[in-house]
């Protein structure tokens, strides 16, 4: 098996995955405080000390899900 991640490592990682849950939530939490149905890729959410639109946040959360992947199948291919 591949080196495992440090500690160190890990909580990285899951202080990022709060980031990007946290944005969702809040862009998610301004659609449930509206009437209206909102284009949410336009709406902004601040995270990172930045205005981040749905969209940014869309692709940022799945560049960052296509590395966990690669992470992992290149755990699961190692050894």
């Amino acid at each position: 098996m591949g080196k495992e991640m440090s500690y160190e490592d890990l909580k990285r990682e899951y202080d990022r995955a709060k980031v990007y849950i946290k944005a969702a939530h809040d862009l998610l939490q301004k659609q449930k405080d509206n009437y209206y149905v909102l284009n949410l890729l336009t709406e902004t959410v601040f995270y990172d000390d930045a205005d981040c639109d749905g969209y940014c946040l869309y692709e940022e959360t799945g560049e960052w899900l296509e590395w966990q992947e690669e992470l992992m199948n290149r755990g699961n291919n190692d050894g």
